[in-house]
């Protein structure tokens, strides 16, 4: 008798944890990123400023709703001083790196900045990556907060060792600090 019942715990707890990690949200955003099974090719002359089918300076929040719950990503909604943000948790990849989350920021509803947060990859290996890649645009010397900043046509590229953002071209990175 006590070995079903250990057996049933222990099957339980099993599938509890299976359970757990099919609701986990995985996503990749690379260049190309895919997400979903959906391949966006961009082009390798720009920064970025496409992300789960919302572009920079361009997408409403109700579209950038939209196209997240077509794609079944869950979701939370927060509000940061002027901004309206949909943040989601998961393992996410973007630039090779591995982060626990990722943040669309919207103001006076357009999508103007994208935050990947809480870095699990060495921040040397991402340093590295962008600096390789993105060598050909111009870049800001690191400012008192320590980001480096390359700009692109229409999106900038910011990174300080813990987050790596892209904005619309020549969005604030003062509000990002307050946040993360």
């Amino acid at each position: 008798m006590k070995k079903i019942i250990v057996s049933c715990f222990f099957l339980l707890m099993t599938s509890f944890l299976f359970a757990q990690n099919d609701n986990q949200v995985s996503l990749k955003f690379n260049t190309p990123y895919i997400s979903n099974n959906r391949t966006v090719i961009l082009p390798a002359d720009r920064i970025p400023s496409d992300f789960l089918g919302c572009t920079l300076g361009v997408t409403s929040e109700v579209d950038a709703l939209k196209n997240i719950h077509k794609l079944g990503i869950p979701y939370s909604s927060v509000t940061a001083g002027v901004s309206d943000i949909l943040e989601m948790r998961g393992d996410i990849e973007c630039e090779g790196a591995k982060f626990r989350g990722v943040s669309l920021w919207f103001y006076n509803n357009t999508f103007w900045k994208i935050v990947f947060w809480n870095m699990e990859t060495d921040s040397k290996v991402l340093t590295n990556t962008i600096r390789q890649k993105y060598s050909k645009f111009s870049r800001t010397a690191p400012d008192k907060y320590d980001y480096i900043r390359y700009i692109g046509n229409s999106t900038d590229l910011v990174y300080n060792e813990r987050c790596l953002q892209y904005t619309i071209r020549g969005g604030s990175t003062i509000r990002w600090e307050d946040k993360y």
